[in-house]
């Protein structure tokens, strides 16, 4: 079963699907909230319709009767059934006087028998729509062959949905009438007006007579007049016809005629049975049928006999005092005149109310209705009903609670997942917990075993400054039970007001009423305990204790994570500081196998890591190049020490050997993914400005920014230290150096931010 759900309230709605649900039986509900969805969706489901459309009747773009009335006038072949909290008489008339299958009051458990009423309009729907939609039933009596041949081909022609069977005289016409059964029972007769046999009005009038038949007839005659007209028009046929010019022409539309004046017979009188099984409804209707008089005076006209199984209170008692309906409505609405009021303010008043039953019990009515006025425009009565809707507020007020809980959990989630920072994530959770129990402060207090010592998280909602708090807090011996415990602690100021607990000094001073220890549970150790304060008493359903529960778990998870972060942290210091160990090692190495250079590496490291900051290099980068600085060189370790080393100017074949050493350095370096981002001054401080340089002969900004940078450090600090082979240059021939050799070695959009960054730091 295909169903289509127009509902604009998600409580009914929710509820609805649920049920349904339950019930299986192969039920495929979707569910819209306007009329315009589902118009659109309606319109495409052309090869697979629904099988049928429940709506409410009051839905934010318009009536469910707008629907129906669409639905309807567009054929498409759905079963409606129409669903309203206001059931009275007159809405259910128009509903079905609309088209709609079937009616349904929201009154209570009617969802249980809702997938049963569904199956029943349906069946109900198909049997109308075979009705409507087969042909055309004609039985034709006429003797003369000539007319029977032409109006055979004419309707086989002109109205193919027609069907006709023909009879030659009187016997044969009630033969033919007395075998039909249900299903091949005819629609109209059309009988000649000189049919063979015996006086034809006599047999009209038997026809029309039997209440067996309830045929609507059609006389056909070859010669009329006005008195015959008359005469057979006085009997109740339908319609009667002359065989002039043309009439075959206006016959189909005389039959299709005189079978929708019969269909719309039928109609009145399933819609009169209808009306009474509708006025036997509001009688035994379980919400409060109500009729009340605006003019001459103020008073109740009518109320059901549910009034009484709903207030407490008789019709009659009502009928006879008045002012005990408007005691019991006080607690909302002050006053009769304050009712009037509210009630003639719009045509359709809808009033959700309090209202106080005989035995004192306080439900939650909910009237809507229809005002009538009078040729002056002054409010003259108004029909409605009411309701007891204590049962669904409860259950709406339990959803949006659960709504709002599970937000809840979903924030305290999102600042998990986005912040290891533990007192962020606290307070957040704080502040959903003060918002979904009412209560007016909280705090977490972290147990620490091994140091046996607690740590105040955080806290929301004291007056008491946080310094003072902990005193009172750190000596709680509540706090301490839950952790011992590991459950829930419950406990009211007169429970510990005796004694001489430092809460209690606490409570006294903050005007609290209730109080709440919830554990913290990490891998099955109590880890902390969130503590709740209320200057109202709390109050703890399985609900709100099963929520404080989850959030625990929530709050400990959050404690974990930002535990684990920590140590992931700590370690990962731990390794880097390794690494960085290692390196410094392994540049220690150099300078003991390198002697010309010794201490060169230590040198440039500060200067190129300055200027680098100056261009603008995040920490990020900065930490590569340090790491680059400080293995520029490391390719040496493959260069022989009879080269690496040699007092004076290196052979052709020897510099061949040398410049291999920034690929040594790549081959080393790239395989470790750690060292992979500080490859750029390895791998490229040798390769100049023009593409003269080695490894590979890069050109202007191919060269990476940091290896250009690190360049001309390198040259600076080369020519102004001692060699064995040459003394140490002076900084002003060395810069000059360095100046001339610009756009052929060094790059020189950079070069004298870079002299200049270098100098000022000596």
């Amino acid at each position: 079963m295909k169903i289509l759900y127009l509902e604009d309230n998600p409580f009914d709605a929710d509820l609805t699907q649920i049920e349904l649900k339950k019930h299986g039986n192969g039920m495929e509900m979707t569910h819209v909230s306007t009329i315009r969805d589902a118009l659109d969706l309606l319109k495409k489901q052309v090869t697979n319709p629904f099988d049928i459309i429940l709506t409410d009747m009051n839905l934010s773009d318009g009536s469910g009767l707008t629907l129906l009335a669409e639905v309807r006038n567009l054929g498409i072949p759905s079963a409606v059934v129409v669903v309203t909290g206001q059931g009275d008489e007159e809405t259910a008339v128009a509903a079905l006087k609309a088209g709609a299958d079937d009616y349904i009051i929201k009154q209570k458990d009617y969802i249980k028998s809702l997938p049963q009423t569904l199956e029943s309009a349906i069946a109900r729907f198909k049997k109308v729509k075979n009705r409507f939609t087969r042909p055309i039933k004609v039985l034709y009596a006429e003797h003369n062959a000539v007319d029977i041949e032409l109006t055979l081909r004419h309707i086989k022609t002109h109205a193919p949905h027609i069907q006709m069977d023909i009879v030659k005289d009187a016997n044969e016409m009630r033969a033919a009438l007395r075998t039909a059964t249900t299903g091949t029972e005819y629609d109209v007769l059309l009988i000649d007006f000189h049919l063979p046999g015996e006086d034809i009005l006599g047999l009209v009038k038997e026809i029309i007579a039997d209440k067996h038949f309830e045929y609507p007839v059609v006389l056909i005659t070859g010669q009329g007049n006005e008195e015959t007209a008359v005469n057979v028009l006085k009997l109740g046929v339908v319609d009667y016809l002359v065989k002039t010019n043309g009439y075959l022409y206006r016959l189909p539309a005389i039959l299709e005629n005189a079978h929708n004046l019969l269909s719309l017979f039928h109609e009145k009188e399933a819609l009169a049975v209808s009306e009474a099984q509708f006025r036997l409804l509001a009688e035994n209707a379980r919400d409060i049928i109500i009729r009340l008089i605006f003019r001459p005076t103020f008073c109740f006209d009518y109320l059901s006999p549910s009034v009484e199984s709903i207030t407490g209170f008789s019709s009659e008692d009502i009928y006879a005092n008045p002012d005990i309906f408007y005691e019991a409505i006080k607690e909302k609405i002050p006053s009769v005149n304050n009712f009037i009021h509210l009630l003639t303010l719009t045509s359709s008043p809808e009033l959700v109310f309090p209202f106080t039953t005989k035995d004192g019990h306080r439900l939650i009515m909910e009237l809507r209705g229809k005002v009538t006025k009078n040729d002056k425009g002054q409010p003259e009565k108004l029909e409605g009903i009411i309701r007891d809707i204590s049962e669904r507020i409860e259950i709406e007020n339990k959803l949006e609670n659960r709504m709002h809980r599970l937000n809840a959990l979903h924030t305290i989630d999102t600042a998990i997942n986005s912040s290891f920072d533990l007192r962020f994530t606290y307070q957040v959770l704080i502040e959903q917990v003060l918002t979904l129990t009412k209560a007016s402060a909280a705090c977490v207090i972290f147990f620490d075993p091994e140091l046996n010592d607690k740590r105040l998280i955080t806290c929301l909602g004291f007056s008491t400054p946080e310094v003072d708090l902990k005193s009172y807090l750190f000596k709680d011996p509540l706090s301490d039970r839950t952790f011992t415990d590991r459950r829930i602690i419950t406990s009211k100021p007169e429970e510990i007001l005796d004694q001489n607990y430092p809460l209690h000094r606490l409570i006294k001073r903050e005007g609290f009423n209730s109080y709440c220890a919830v554990p913290l549970v990490v891998k099955g150790y109590v880890r902390g305990v969130l503590e709740i304060f209320s200057k109202e008493v709390l109050e703890m359903d399985l609900e709100i204790s099963n929520f404080l529960e989850t959030l625990a778990q929530q709050a400990a998870i959050a404690l974990e994570s930002s535990q684990n972060f920590e140590r992931l942290q700590k370690t990962n210091q731990e390794l880097l500081q390794a690494y960085d160990d290692t390196l410094a090692g392994w540049v220690n190495f150099l300078d003991l196998r390198d002697e010309m250079t010794e201490g060169h590496t230590m040198r440039v490291l500060e200067t190129t890591l300055k200027i680098c900051k100056g261009f603008g290099f995040s920490s990020q980068e900065l930490m590569h190049i340090n790491r680059g600085v400080l293995l520029h060189d490391i390719g040496k370790v493959g260069i022989p020490d009879n080269i690496l080393n040699k007092p004076g100017p290196l052979t052709d074949d020897e510099w061949v050997i040398m410049k291999k050493h920034p690929e040594y350095a790549y081959q080393m370096l790239f395989p470790i993914a750690y060292l992979r981002p500080s490859l750029d001054i390895p791998y490229c401080h040798h390769e100049k400005w023009d593409g003269s340089g080695y490894p590979r002969g890069l050109k202007g900004e191919e060269i990476p920014l940091s290896a250009r940078i690190f360049a001309i450090v390198d040259v600076y600090d080369a020519l102004t230290s001692d060699r064995p082979y040459r003394k140490a240059w002076k900084k002003d021939a060395t810069i000059k150096y360095i100046r001339e050799n610009s756009g052929s070695h060094f790059d020189p959009g950079i070069l004298e931010k870079c002299l200049t960054l270098l100098t000022s730091s000596e």
